[in-house]
């Protein structure tokens, strides 16, 4: 058991907009939307929020510095996706993981940010279009300059993770600190080899979509209709990212553990939400003396709270964590990947 609590993070995605998509608009698009939500999660005495270059389309970022998140003494961390290589829309600045990429792409950020340096910058995903021992150095450089206190991976396999850490040591170069990437209490996949490998490099585990895009929640079910999803919901097939997220988690095994998970809260007075969140936290491979933490975003404030208020309630029962357990086994018949 460790000594620490994993960490809470805020995830600042659905700041901002998407303007490639027709009739989605992100919840919070105006920094008088932001404050309350960065209130709330430092009233519960957390202090780190994660974005990216990408999300929002772009104003994820401007929002955070518009509600002055340095002066709340907030940490930031943000994330660089390849979009040269991987394009996402029209909206989204090309870049790769190429040298003059990456310094444009952190400037960028920076300069939306309104700093000269951040807590943590992640590569968002692998770009094998450009060798990573251009990439490493240039991160070297740029960590050299201050710019931010500690780098990571994010979407990476663990064979990659490796690979990066092993041409870190042979030249020197400041090793990556951390990884992002997505699990909870259906996708575990990331347990039999990334995380030992982590482990090995001293890497800490930030854990993303702790309640599976909120499939781990009692709002979907398995024959649900698509006209009965909200337009531009997270499973709306209608859309694209909606289509996207479906293909990651609309599965027979996973609402076979869906289900498993809705029986055993039921017996227990217990919600799905709470029983994901608290195992995430207090009963899976996430450990608060390695310095791991799990990364959670919200539509709303009173979402934001229920999400909070579920990760304060410590461990679940015994029997819970048993059927969590069972749960996790009828879950893992579905094939799935935890990289890009």
């Amino acid at each position: 058991m460790s000594t620490k609590p994993v960490e809470i993070v805020f995830g600042a995605i659905q700041f901002g907009q998407f303007p490639e998509i027709k009739g989605r608009t992100l919840p919070f698009t105006t920094v008088e939307q932001v404050r309350p939500m960065l209130d709330a999660f430092q009233a519960h005495g957390h202090d780190k929020v994660d974005t990216a270059r990408i999300y929002g389309g772009g104003f994820s970022e401007k929002l955070l510095a518009d509600a002055d998140w340095q002066s709340r003494g907030l940490r930031i961390e943000t994330k660089l996706y390849p979009t040269k290589s991987r394009p996402l829309g029209p909206h989204n600045v090309p870049y790769s993981h190429a040298p003059e990429d990456l310094r444009a792409g952190l400037e960028a950020s920076l300069a939306a940010l309104r700093t000269n340096s951040i807590d943590t910058f992640y590569l968002y995903a692998p770009d094998r279009t450009v060798p990573y021992s251009d990439t490493l150095a240039e991160i070297d450089r740029l960590y050299r300059t201050g710019r931010f206190a500690r780098w990571g991976l994010c979407n990476f396999p663990a064979w990659e993770v490796a690979l990066i850490n092993e041409i870190c040591a042979k030249n020197k170069y400041i090793p990556p600190a951390v990884y992002q990437g997505p699990y909870n209490a259906l996708l575990r996949v990331v347990e039999p080899e990334l995380l030992p490998c982590l482990r090995h490099y001293n890497m800490s585990f930030e854990a993303g979509h702790p309640i599976a895009n909120g499939l781990l929640t009692s709002r979907y079910y398995r024959d649900m209709p698509d006209d009965a999803h909200p337009p531009g919901g997270r499973f709306d097939p209608s859309h694209y990212l909606g289509r996207h997220i479906r293909g990651k988690y609309w599965h027979p095994a996973y609402f076979d553990a869906l289900e498993e998970i809705q029986n055993g809260a039921s017996v227990h007075g217990l919600t799905v939400l709470e029983c994901a969140l608290r195992w995430l936290r207090y009963h899976s491979g996430l450990r608060g003396d390695y310095g791991d933490a799990i990364c959670i975003s919200a539509s709303s404030l009173e979402q934001l709270e229920e999400l909070l208020a579920d990760l304060e309630k410590g461990p679940l029962p015994e029997e819970m964590v048993r059927v969590m357990e069972a749960a996790g086994v009828k879950a893992r018949v579905q094939p799935a990947l935890y990289y890009n």
